[in-house]
């Protein structure tokens, strides 16, 4: 045997695989598929759980009462509101009932009704029992037996910021107080002596708007969003209107409406304005001591010679009046010398100035209340020598002249019933409402 030759004997060769370096480099691939999922993995575990807050803290409370559906998110109103300060209840503020499709809420400062299926709120000043309404981007709706409305409907009805911030999967709630006293330190720093606090004037913070006040008294409106002044504090006063976004500007003892950037509506020249109707966009202004009524274009509607405008609804509380300048929507009572005449939202004048007020008031009687209208029959009740008129919509007393002795309502098991006494004899308004009308058509075609 040959030691040599053996011990130099060649291994013999190993044929590798053709496909080796494509098995390694999807092997290669997969483990770099595993680690990048690995990593979302644990990228979405750290991600923030969902959150609700109200005023800078976690509140897991009002979480578990939201109804959220992908992006779309509902609030329960009458659960939501002792979070937001108010209390809430069944049924009409005015007409106190059980009903489940209504609801109202309520604080000391305003009221706020709700109706199921509507896009629009009703604010009362429990003060003036004067009342406004609100359009809301969706309706009302009733879901499983509970109200509930959008997010920003509930900032409208209560007053509140709410937004929803996906990056942090959080929801944020501030309420006005919260925001004002954040605004009150920010228009420190800036150098003013602070700003308005008033309830309504508070309301603009919800926009990131504030009425400043400066060291001499003026006022001003700045965008805290944007650290940008909308009007230097150089004005005597400035107010702000809800339910219209507008400011009330006083300047040199004259008065006018600016919109949010500080642009004219109405021109600062008045004695005193006041928005009567956000639907007509109406406004009472006061010129020479005498009042009188413009449009949004500063058109004369009413002329501005009548020593006052509007009566107290106060006094008919019952009657749910909703705005004292504008009666049923449509009559506006005036007065000069001490009598008064109607006319409607056109300007058009509907009666001669010869009645001594509106209204007829009751201060005897158990279950009787006062009557300023017959609702129903769009009919308001007016005064002339102790005597009572229905007045309808023409301008016309009802009945050619009926004149009645007493007019008035009662409210039992939440119907409302009107009542009439003549020739001391005291009849149900609906007996001879038909009667009344046909004389009042009768009287209209002969003329």
């Amino acid at each position: 045997m040959n030691l040599i030759d053996e011990e130099f004997i060649q291994p013999k060769k190993v044929n590798k695989p053709k496909n080796a370096t494509k098995i390694l480099l999807v092997l290669i691939v997969l483990v770099t598929i595993a680690i990048i999922a690995i990593i979302c993995i644990m990228a979405a575990l750290k991600k923030d759980p969902f959150r609700v807050t109200l005023d800078g803290e976690a509140n897991a409370e009002i979480k578990q009462l939201l109804l959220i559906e992908e992006d779309d998110v509902k609030v329960p109103i009458k659960e939501i509101a002792p979070y937001l300060g108010y209390s809430a209840y069944n049924g009409d503020y005015i007409n106190k009932s059980e009903e489940t499709d209504k609801c109202y809420v309520e604080s000391k400062n305003e009221i706020v009704n709700f109706v199921a299926n509507s896009n629009k709120i009703e604010k009362i000043n429990p003060s003036t029992m004067e009342s406004s309404y609100y359009e809301i981007d969706e309706p009302v709706k009733m879901i499983s037996g509970k109200l509930y409305i959008s997010p920003k409907g509930m900032s409208k009805a209560f007053n509140v910021y709410y937004e929803y911030n996906k990056a942090k999967n959080k929801i944020i709630i501030q309420t006005m107080s919260y925001i004002i006293d954040i605004y009150v330190n920010e228009a420190t720093e800036l150098g003013f002596k602070g700003i308005s606090d008033d309830y309504d004037d508070a309301k603009a913070s919800i926009d990131d708007l504030v009425i400043t006040i400066d060291s001499k008294g003026k006022y001003g409106i700045y965008d805290m969003a944007n650290n940008k002044e909308i009007l230097e504090a150089k004005y005597d006063n400035i107010s702000y209107i809800p339910v219209s976004n507008e400011f009330l500007i006083t300047s040199n003892g004259k008065m006018g409406i600016k919109d949010a950037q500080g642009k004219d509506i109405i021109k600062t020249k008045y004695q005193d304005i006041e928005l009567i109707s956000q639907d007509t966009k109406l406004y009472i202004i006061e010129q020479d001591d005498r009042y009188g009524v413009i449009d949004k274009n500063e058109n004369v509607v009413i002329p501005a010679v009548f020593d006052k405008i509007g009566i107290d609804i106060k006094k008919f509380e019952s009657n749910n009046i909703k705005n004292k300048f504008i009666i049923l929507d449509y009559y506006i009572p005036v007065m000069r010398d001490s009598k008064w005449a109607l006319f409607d939202i056109n300007g058009q004048q509907l009666t001669k100035l010869n009645y001594d007020g509106f209204g007829c008031i009751i201060t005897s009687g158990k279950n009787a209340k006062s009557a300023l209208t017959i609702p129903s029959y769009d009919l308001i009740v007016a005064k002339k020598d102790k005597k009572y008129y229905l007045i309808n919509r023409e301008g016309t007393e009802l009945g050619n002249g009926v004149d009645f002795e007493a007019i008035y309502l009662e409210i039992e098991a939440g119907k409302t019933t009107y009542y009439i006494t003549r020739n001391e004899k005291t009849v149900d308004i609906e007996k001879i409402m038909e009667r009344l009308l046909n004389m009042t058509k009768t009287n209209n075609q002969e003329q």
